[in-house]
């Protein structure tokens, strides 16, 4: 790979897969691929800073514990899926080793 402006060239890079981490093109071209990310979990809250991402998915304070729980697990399967999907598309693979999950709940009864 070489960097091309003006009547200047820079000198070749051999780049087998991606772009050299911490350079300067890594991060130009990185950033494209992230940008729209968050968008696709329309009705979830998401939170990406760098190459981190969070997915908030929430239940309802007027279900049952097991009815949230059925209804979470379902989401999340269907959140993975479309982030699948995004991952493949754009070739950016999900580390799953540093992927995590976490439920935080407060078990109340319905009235």
């Amino acid at each position: 790979m070489s960097i091309h402006y003006g009547d200047s060239v820079s000198r070749a890079i051999k780049v087998q897969v991606g772009a050299p981490q911490g350079s300067i093109p890594a991060a130009t071209l990185f950033r494209p691929h992230i940008h729209f990310l968050p968008s696709i979990f329309f009705r979830l809250a998401s939170h990406l800073f760098a190459d981190d991402l969070a997915i908030l998915i929430t239940g309802s304070l007027e279900n049952k514990f097991s009815v949230n729980i059925a209804y979470l697990e379902d989401k999340a399967k269907e959140t993975m899926i479309v982030l699948e999907k995004y991952a493949q598309d754009k070739l950016l693979p999900v580390n799953v080793n540093k992927t995590k999950a976490i439920l935080i709940h407060n078990v109340t009864a319905p009235n």
